[in-house]
């Protein structure tokens, strides 16, 4: 057990600090509607300077300590869900960054860290409050779609036409596609405080390593087969659709948003040959992203790069496709 005698007065003073700071940034999270999703997913930045500035054992005395000050707050089930989900991923950042790893790595632990936290808090909310988590988003859907409804029908619209794909959308995004929609999830939490980390971090005087252009970002030459075995898990099962397709399914999805990825990385890298500047090209990349058909070229461009390295980023020989 953590003995807090042991540790520095200066540490255990900066510690209370950072838990007083996390608190106020987790109560501004839930009673504030306008910067109160700003303020929670700036939480595990406290936890994070404990890690990187004292070590492991003070960054987890300031999560106890938030957690205990949480569940006299907002109650031992909300505290319990903002410990699971954004303590460990404070800490994995905090030590990646005291270590040195790259972004890459970084971010990918980070994504780790994230998807265990939501896999730990959807398991307490089945164990604890005895309630399916899947049942209880698709409830909160429905009744989305309810409010939904009501104001396209007195725009005049068709809400049969809106509502209907969505439901379907939805139905599927919490069936076969679940562990790629959480997965996504813990990516998107990992991202965001990973950039707002390194804004903190920078501005105390932090030397925090940058990502790479994007324009360079590219995929492992070989990532092209996580297509074609996707198409396989899902022929396995058959007529009867089982756990191989749902697993080919899953493994398709996080394949072409990866392609997807590349490939505007590609358009990006092309668009600076022209000479654009930045807000001209991230225009550009951002319209690709959400006209459905340009996407699906994006994809294929991606696609067709990481087997032609089109952009000449491999160094010559290098056959095994290189870091990612």
């Amino acid at each position: 057990m953590m003995n807090p005698r042991a540790m520095p007065t200066r540490s255990l003073a900066e510690g209370a600090l950072l838990a007083a700071i996390a608190v106020l940034l987790a109560l501004a999270g839930i009673y504030l509607p306008l910067i109160g999703f700003l303020a929670a997913l700036t939480w595990p930045v406290p936890v994070l300077l404990a890690q990187l500035r004292h070590g492991m054992r003070l960054s987890l005395l300031v999560v106890a300590v938030t957690g205990l000050l949480l569940a006299g707050t907002i109650g031992l089930i909300p505290a319990l869900g903002l410990v699971f989900t954004l303590g460990p991923l404070g800490v994995v950042l905090g030590e990646a960054f005291r270590r040195g790893a790259s972004p890459g790595l970084t971010l990918a632990a980070a994504s780790g860290a994230a998807l265990l936290s939501n896999l730990l808090s959807l398991a307490m909310t089945l164990l604890v409050v005895g309630q399916n988590p899947i049942h209880l988003y698709r409830t909160a859907f429905d009744e989305g779609l309810e409010l939904s409804a009501r104001l396209y029908a007195r725009m005049g619209m068709d809400v049969t036409a809106i509502i209907g794909p969505m439901r379907e959308q939805m139905e599927l995004l919490l069936g076969i596609l679940f562990p790629f929609t959480l997965a996504m999830a813990a990516l998107t939490l990992a991202g965001l405080n990973y950039g707002l980390a390194v804004l903190v971090l920078r501005r105390l005087g932090h030397p925090i390593s940058a990502f790479p252009p994007f324009a360079s970002w590219r995929l492992p030459r070989q990532s092209w087969l996580v297509l074609p075995l996707g198409i396989g898990l899902r022929y396995i099962d058959g007529a009867q659709p089982g756990l191989a397709s749902a697993a080919g399914s899953n493994l398709m999805l996080a394949g072409q948003f990866a392609f997807l990825v590349s490939g505007l990385a590609v358009i990006y890298w092309w668009l600076g040959r022209f000479r654009l500047n930045r807000l001209a090209k991230v225009a550009a990349v951002a319209y690709v992203f959400v006209v459905p058909l340009l996407s699906g070229l994006a994809m294929l461009v991606g696609l067709i790069d990481t087997a032609l390295d089109w952009r000449k980023l491999r160094p010559a020989g290098n056959v095994g496709g290189g870091k990612t």
